[in-house]
């Protein structure tokens, strides 16, 4: 059994978040959410998933895709998708 760093209330999210993101690369928060829900019975609403994103530490930021497709590491368009992958 694989030991995970996450025990408690909201383990659960955080560990089915870890296996769709574990060897993926980046992936934006809405691919995220579309696997996440196409895997898993109960499914995540992008709120849910993006309070897990933000407040869990190995899950990291890594830039932000704009509507051209093109890839920033800043975010001045409000309209831009985050990028995210795990880090430990």
């Amino acid at each position: 059994m694989i030991q995970y760093p996450w025990s408690g209330k909201g383990s659960t999210k955080r560990i089915q978040i870890y296996k769709i993101l574990e060897g993926q690369g980046d992936l934006t928060t809405s691919q995220i959410l579309d696997r996440h829900n196409q895997r898993y019975r109960i499914g995540l609403t992008m709120h849910e998933l993006a309070n897990v994103l933000h407040r869990t530490k190995e899950f990291k930021r890594t830039g932000y895709i704009d509507r051209n497709g093109n890839i920033i590491n800043h975010n001045d368009n409000k309209k831009a998708l985050c990028l995210w992958r795990v880090d430990f």
